[in-house]
């Protein structure tokens, strides 16, 4: 067991520089994260997982298809901020921008490749 002060629990593990390295020699069969300086290593999804990512995607498309993309204007439409059963807040973004999605989401989303995917 190693035990740490509070100094060292603090420091990061490596740079970020050096995790991208390791991170791009990676077998295919693991994931790395580089969260707060520490690394993770996580195994990656199965096809199982892969499956249940479509099957929710496939269901969002069927009841709200206008919620993602608009091929023929090339913009991403962002709805939020929901109550009572409508959004109050709806900002479009073109296709290829950085597209930070709302709390409870969290995430950012890379558009750039979707623009393969127009008309």
């Amino acid at each position: 067991m190693t035990v740490q002060s509070p100094s060292t629990a603090r420091r990061a593990q490596m740079s970020t520089e050096d995790f991208e390295q390791v991170a791009r020699t990676a077998p295919e069969t693991v994931k790395f994260e580089f969260i707060n300086g520490r690394v993770e290593v996580k195994p990656m999804s199965d096809q199982l997982h892969k499956a249940m990512i479509m099957w929710l995607l496939t269901q969002c498309m069927r009841q709200r298809p206008e919620l993602l993309i608009d091929r023929d204007t090339e913009e991403l439409v962002l709805y939020s901020d929901p109550r009572e059963g409508v959004y109050e807040s709806r900002t479009l973004h073109a296709l290829g921008a950085t597209v930070k999605l709302p709390d409870p989401v969290l995430i950012t989303l890379e558009t750039e490749k979707l623009k393969d995917y127009t008309r």
